[in-house]
């Protein structure tokens, strides 16, 4: 749907706007968009799926484009969050990247929520606008820089050799989660992601207990 202006006596016609949850508007643009795409979705599904009228939509929101971002940043702030925790009571880097990927495993197939990781879903769509491809490419890359992270301190810890590629190991990893949210959105169940996480962990030999 066209993003419109509506003038003031519009608005007035049809009241004043229904007064709404925020955060309670951006749990469900998240769950719409997660499951439908950015293009598929229109502003009529998302007023009818919030149940108020696009000029409260648009005083809020500002755009199609402005909802969806903050729809990301909400999932980033809390399923996001959950899945791509990473735990401080691990010592291991190898232990805390393992952590971190059989927990999407359980989150990706979680039946409670839309199948998959809403980043790496939207990563892939197309979009009519340069600046949200981008805005959606760096919120992942901030994302899949914490298994940079895990790699780089597996080498410096030891638990991986010196010689590693440090880079080109957590792009394995990266591609690993993008995998697993793609099959996860194909029908993939917990115990299958789950398998796909102990094989790709064999590239990372369990290191000796740490001293």
């Amino acid at each position: 749907m066209a993003e419109q202006e509506f003038s003031n006596t519009s608005t007035q016609r049809r009241g004043r706007p229904r007064e709404f949850d925020r955060t309670n508007a951006l749990e469900c643009a998240m769950r719409q968009f997660w499951q439908h795409g950015y293009e598929t979705l229109s502003m009529a599904d998302l007023t009818s799926c919030l149940g108020i009228n696009p000029p409260s939509l648009y005083a809020a929101f500002g755009s199609k484009q402005a909802f969806f971002l903050e729809a990301i940043d909400h999932y980033l702030a809390t399923r996001g969050a959950y899945v791509y925790a990473i735990p401080s009571d691990q010592r291991s880097p190898r232990a805390m990247l393992s952590h971190l990927l059989q927990r999407a495993a359980e989150a990706f197939s979680d039946a409670a929520y839309p199948a998959g990781c809403f980043v790496l879903a939207s990563i892939s769509a197309t979009y009519d606008s340069y600046e949200i491809e981008q805005a959606i490419v760096q919120r992942c890359q901030q994302r899949m820089s914490k298994i940079d992270e895990l790699v780089a301190l597996g080498v410096q810890m030891g638990e991986l050799p010196a010689t590693t590629n440090a880079e080109e190991l957590a792009q394995f990893f990266v591609c690993v989660l993008q995998g697993m949210s793609l099959q996860a959105r194909l029908g993939a169940s917990t115990s299958q992601l789950q398998a796909i996480v102990a094989n790709a962990l064999q590239v990372w030999p369990q290191a000796a207990r740490l001293r």
